[in-house]
C-alpha cells in the first residue's frame, strides 16, 4: 500500500456497489470499505480518509444519519462527503446538502463521473489546505520582527493584553522588563548600521535563549528596546530573569569601543512587576517599566531598576552589571 495515496472511504451496503467502486478507485487511492454506517463512524474517526463515498440507503444507520454524526464531531467534521444514491428527488438532495454533503453520485455508479467528482473535491480540499496553511503563514510573519525574527511590536501589544486577562483570571502575577542596549547609537557610528544589525540580531537571540520558559515572551519595542513579558513571574523572580538576561548579553563580549561603561556592550533594564489584583492596563505597566528603564540608564547605564507595582510604582531594585 502506497501511504502517500489520498484516503478513500466507501460505504455501501451492497457488495456490488463495493466492488465496483473498490476497482475504480484501488490504483489511486488507500482504499477504507465499510458495509455499514456503524463500521464507518468508528473508521472515520480512526483512519481519517480524505473523502468518503457514503450511500443513502442503509439498514441500521443511513447515510443522513451518519453524515449528522461525521458533522457534529470536531475530529470528523472537516472530511468531504459524496452521497452515493439511487433516490433523484431534488428533497432527497437538498436533505444531503443541508447535513453538508459536498456532492451527489446516482446510481447505477458511472465510472468516469464518480473519478473525476472525486478528484475534483479531494483537489478543492487540497487547495484549500494550501491556502489555510499560507495565511497561518502570513498570520506568523506578521507577528515577527524583520530584522531579529523575533515578535514585533504589534504582537507585543496583543499578547500583553492576553497574558494580563490570563493573570487576572489565575490570579498570578505577571512581570515585565524593558531593555535597551547602551550606547547603540555610538555603537551604530563606530562600527556601522550593517554591523549594528548583527548586533541586534545576536542580542535579540541571546535574550530568546535566556528566557526561562516557553511561555515567556521576547519582543523588539523598537530601535535598540525590547521588551520581556513574564507570566506568573513575582519580584524575586523578575529580579533573577533581569539578572540572567543583563549576564547573558554581557558574557557575549560583543566589542564596544564607544561604550561608556567599559570595552563591551551592556544592557540596561526597567522592571515592573504586579498583583493578580491589580487592574492594570498595558500602557500602565509599560509606563512603569519604561520609567525604570529611564532611571537604570541616568544612573550610568548597564543597571537593573525594578518596581514592585505599576500603580505605586516606589519601590525598586537596582544593580551594576
Amino acid at each position: 500500500m502506497d501511504f502517500d495515496l489520498p484516503k478513500l472511504m466507501i460505504v455501501d451496503d451492497e457488495e456490488t456497489t463495493r466492488l465496483i467502486l473498490k476497482n475504480i478507485f484501488k490504483k489511486d487511492y488507500q482504499l477504507i470499505i465499510c458495509a455499514n454506517g456503524e463500521d464507518a463512524l468508528l473508521k472515520a474517526k480512526s483512519e481519517r480518509p480524505d473523502l468518503i463515498l457514503l450511500d443513502i440507503m442503509m439498514p441500521g444507520i443511513d447515510g443522513y444519519g451518519v453524515a449528522q454524526h461525521l458533522y457534529e464531531d470536531v475530529a470528523t467534521k472537516n472530511i468531504p462527503i459524496i452521497f452515493l444514491t439511487a433516490l433523484d428527488g431534488v428533497n432527497d438532495e437538498v436533505q444531503g446538502l443541508k447535513i453538508g454533503a459536498v456532492d451527489y453520485v446516482t446510481k447505477p455508479i458511472q465510472p468516469e463521473i464518480v473519478r473525476l467528482r472525486v478528484g475534483n473535491h479531494l483537489m478543492l480540499k487540497r487547495q484549500a489546505s494550501q491556502l489555510k496553511r499560507q495565511a497561518e503563514q502570513l498570520a506568523l510573519l506578521a507577528d515577527l520582527d524583520g530584522l531579529t525574527g523575533i515578535m514585533n511590536r504589534r504582537a507585543l501589544d496583543r499578547e500583553l493584553q492576553r497574558e494580563l486577562n490570563r493573570a487576572a483570571r489565575a490570579e498570578l502575577p505577571i512581570g515585565l522588563l524593558m531593555i535597551d542596549i547602551d550606547y547603540f547609537k555610538s555603537y551604530n557610528d563606530t562600527y556601522g548600521h550593517l554591523v549594528g544589525d548583527r548586533c541586534l540580531q545576536k542580542v535579540a537571540h541571546c535574550l530568546q535563549n535566556f528566557l526561562p520558559r516557553r511561555t515567556d515572551i521576547i519582543a523588539r519595542y523598537g530601535g535598540e528596546e525590547f521588551c520581556c513579558v513574564l507570566f506568573n513571574t513575582d519580584f524575586e523572580g523578575m529580579e533573577l530573569i533581569a539578572t540572567r538576561l543583563a549576564k547573558a548579553v554581557s558574557d557575549l563580549q560583543i566589542p564596544h569601543a564607544g561604550s561608556g561603561n567599559g570595552e563591551y556592550l551592556s544592557i540596561s533594564i526597567g522592571g515592573c512587576s504586579i498583583d493578580p489584583m491589580s487592574l492594570t492596563r498595558p500602557e500602565d505597566i509599560i509606563s512603569c517599566a519604561d520609567q525604570h528603564l529611564y532611571q537604570a540608564k541616568h544612573s550610568g547605564r548597564a543597571k537593573i531598576s525594578l518596581c514592585h507595582n505599576a500603580e505605586v510604582c516606589s519601590e525598586n531594585y537596582s544593580a551594576v552589571f
